[in-house]
């Protein structure tokens, strides 16, 4: 194998690890958010004063900012067409 084709396979390699580390990333996110969900409806069931209302507040914030940087990720990285 050449050079160039040494270069062009490691660069592949690279590639396919990145891509990986992506989808991991994704699939997390995806989880974390479903956890949060859960633990405001959980937090929404009880009376909502003081460090009850705080930490839901903080829950909510926590989804939002997850939620845009999942729109963001998947506007770079899963581009329509790119999987055809």
């Amino acid at each position: 194998m050449t050079d160039a084709g040494q270069v062009r396979l490691t660069d592949l390699l690279d590639t396919i690890h990145a891509s990986n580390a992506s989808y991991e990333l994704a699939y997390q996110s995806k989880i974390a958010m479903e956890r949060i969900r859960f633990a405001i409806r959980q937090l929404e069931t009880r009376r909502r004063e003081g460090p009850v209302r705080e930490a839901c507040l903080q829950l909510l914030d926590a989804l939002d900012r997850l939620q845009s940087a999942e729109v963001n990720f998947q506007r770079r990285n899963f581009r329509p067409g790119a999987s055809e």
